[in-house]
């Protein structure tokens, strides 16, 4: 029922910076852009120190040029994924792009993994904003901070389809463009697993429908992966992944 020029999708427990509005007007009125991105801070009942160490009070949604009007699709994709958060609330968009085929999946979680790439594909100009715009409330017990099955279900599918979708339109995409999306897609593997040894409470667990299906998202096999890994110098984390994956 929205009736604006603009569509940003918030959560009723978030909340918005001083100033936020007001910002996102003046771009919005200078600019017209298809997609305002912009940043957020973690906001926590008790925050520790080590929530500071990891930056959280302002935590950065993409990765590229900053406060000017940008045209490429492909640099979209890749600064997306290589920032990691995928948050659709962290994107405010035109709502002439989102047509009757452009809609959340229903009862599924993770359902923002699943919005933002296609939404991000029928973006023509956007503009990041790299200020603090929302504060994202992190509560213990909610879905997202609590293993279920539905929960690494719905996670182990949420990058189906994404990458097939951008090389229909996009043949060219780099293959670092890919490989941050499949780092992305590696975290969210490592999540799949790790939820999982905690719900059954079984160190090995069997791993291998979910692996499959990593391995599909990414559309390369382990040669290909570790072979940009050790491009980067990522010994560590490479043997993080074979460890956990």
């Amino acid at each position: 029922n929205a009736r604006g020029d603009y569509v940003w999708f918030l959560d009723s427990d978030d909340a918005l910076h001083p100033g936020a509005l007001a910002e996102l007007q003046q771009i919005t009125r200078q600019y017209l852009p298809d997609l305002v991105l912009c940043d957020f801070r973690v906001w926590r009942e008790q925050q520790r120190w080590k929530h500071l160490w990891r930056g959280e009070n302002h935590t950065a949604t993409f990765a590229g040029t900053k406060r000017k009007l940008l045209t490429d699709p492909l640099t979209l994709f890749e600064g997306i994924y290589k920032e990691r958060n995928l948050h659709i609330w962290s994107k405010i968009s035109k709502r002439s792009l989102w047509g009757t085929d452009l809609r959340f999946p229903e009862g599924r979680v993770m359902e923002d993994m699943v919005i933002t790439p296609r939404l991000a594909l029928r973006v023509q100009t956007y503009f990041y904003q790299p200020s603090v715009w929302v504060a994202y409330r992190q509560r213990e017990g909610s879905i997202l901070s609590s293993s279920s099955q539905k929960k690494i279900d719905d996670m182990s599918i949420a990058c189906a389809g994404v990458l097939d979708l951008w090389l229909k339109h996009y043949p060219q995409l780099s293959c670092r463009a890919r490989f941050y999306f499949s780092y992305f897609c590696v975290k969210t593997h490592i999540c799949v697993a790790r939820d999982m040894r905690s719900l059954l409470k079984n160190p090995s667990p069997d791993l291998s429908v979910y692996r499959a299906r990593f391995f599909e998202h990414i559309g390369w096999g382990k040669r290909e992966l570790f072979r940009e890994y050790l491009k980067r110098g990522w010994f560590l984390r490479l043997k993080r992944f074979v460890q956990e994956h």
